[in-house]
């Protein structure tokens, strides 16, 4: 009991005091009116983890379906996957408008991951994270851009089974970080042929 305790303490502490999530929005945004978005692959700032592969998933998924639930369209992540053909950093070098012209879209978004550390000298599972979003329009216009970092512990998760089940360990952290960031974006316009889905089947 004294255990679970101490790890809710620690939750509290260290994640319910985080700083807010800078941010910035473009006076042009609602003007712009971006909709269909090129989710890209993570960016590694630092040298990537093992389980890069899979945290770049996470990131990415949740990023898609919170740019859904705020009325954008992101482009299927497997398109995407397949523009690159293998190759993770197939965009690096090409300007904005190249990259949405393969997919029918209108903006990029890029997802920098400035730190991600786990700490391995306290008895309990830390995990540190820093990212940047920053979305494009076709056209190379800064629309919006947030950088957040967290801190968060548990007592209740051991160092090797957070490492062997990941998804488990990491998954509802990087949720919050995901749900955090987008807290800061403006919502989408609905796009008339989904009006007209929409209240197609209206009673």
């Amino acid at each position: 009991m004294k255990k679970l305790l101490f790890a809710i303490f620690i939750a509290i502490s260290v994640a319910g005091c985080g700083p807010a999530v800078k941010h910035a929005v473009s006076p042009d945004f609602a003007q712009l009116a971006p909709y269909r978005v090129v989710v890209l692959p993570l960016v590694w700032e630092r040298p990537a983890v093992a389980e890069a592969d899979q945290i770049s998933n996470l990131f990415r998924r949740m990023s898609a379906e919170k740019l859904s639930a705020l009325n954008y369209q992101a482009v299927p992540l497997e398109d995407v996957e397949r523009a690159g053909a293998g190759q993770k950093d197939w965009f690096a070098g090409k300007q904005p408008h190249e990259i949405t012209a393969l997919f029918n879209a209108d903006s990029v978004l890029y997802i920098r991951l400035l730190d991600w550390d786990t700490d391995s000298l306290t008895p309990y599972a830390s995990l540190k994270i820093k990212a940047s979003y920053e979305m494009h329009s076709a056209a190379g216009k800064l629309l919006w851009k947030a950088e957040y970092k967290s801190k968060e512990a548990d007592l209740s998760i051991d160092k090797a089974p957070m490492h062997l089940t990941m998804y488990k360990a990491y998954e509802p952290r990087i949720q919050r970080f995901v749900d955090a960031i987008f807290t800061t974006m403006p919502e989408g316009q609905l796009q008339e042929k989904t009006r007209k889905q929409y209240f197609k089947w209206l009673p």
